[in-house]
């Protein structure tokens, strides 16, 4: 069976809370594998009174979520790939 892979993306934005509400609209969520840190999912469950269906892959990208800071900015450098298809 074909996944769709989900991930959290920055700890400290509001994707975290965007996925716990989709996921209160999603039936099959078996189909789904979700990637990112189960401690910031828990404490945004008890925060926003959500929570994850259970038949819910999850792969777990342990941090110390204590350490998260907020308005970092961060350079990224974009690299061209002219025959990447």
């Amino acid at each position: 069976m074909n996944r769709i892979l989900v991930t959290m993306g920055d700890a400290a934005g509001i994707s975290v809370e965007i996925i716990l509400k989709s996921f209160q609209y999603i039936s099959d969520a078996n189909k789904y594998t979700l990637i990112g840190n189960k401690d910031i999912f828990y404490e945004a469950e008890k925060q926003f009174n959500l929570k994850l269906p259970d038949n819910l892959e999850f792969i777990n990208i342990n941090y110390d979520i204590h350490n998260i800071q907020t308005g970092i900015e961060i350079k990224i450098q974009i690299l061209y790939y002219p025959d990447y298809k």
